[in-house]
């Protein structure tokens, strides 16, 4: 019993369980760093690498790298802005939606993504749809981020 209650041995049981729960709040809830992926997805000259987006992303061999591809291609959808390439801001909203759709993504990383598709969706005017524009799936992403 006095080894249960050594102030030593549950102090390094507590920072031990306290790393675990960190590491793993982190992992459900933290933000993602994706800086690191622009030198990946990026051409020289700044345009989407369609490409090499693609085959990280599809046909999501890897979960955790697909689920970090869509929360970048969501990102760089909402810096580029409205004036962007509208070739790359398809693609980049394409692929957002595919991973709300069909990727079981960290409770953050949905949140986030949806956040920016709701975004997307909300920027649209009214007679937007079937005009050349792209319909935002918001109701799929949603429900994905409500199951998580």
């Amino acid at each position: 019993m006095e080894a249960w209650t050594c102030t030593t041995f549950l102090r390094r049981l507590a920072v031990e369980a306290r790393d675990h729960l960190s590491d793993a709040v982190d992992e459900l809830f933290g933000t993602c760093d994706t800086a690191h992926l622009d030198a990946v997805y990026l051409l020289p000259d700044g345009r989407l690498d369609i490409k090499s987006l693609s085959e990280r992303h599809v046909p999501y061999r890897d979960e955790a790298a697909s689920a970090e591809a869509a929360l970048w291609a969501a990102r760089r959808y909402d810096a580029i802005g409205p004036d962007g390439n509208p070739l790359d801001r398809s693609v980049l909203l394409l692929l957002g939606c595919a991973a709300a759709d069909s990727l079981e993504l960290p409770y953050g990383v949905a949140r986030e993504i949806l956040g920016i598709l709701r975004d997307a969706a909300a920027a649209l005017p009214a007679d937007a749809a079937g005009v050349g524009e792209i319909s935002v799936p918001v109701s799929i992403a949603t429900k994905r981020a409500k199951d998580h």
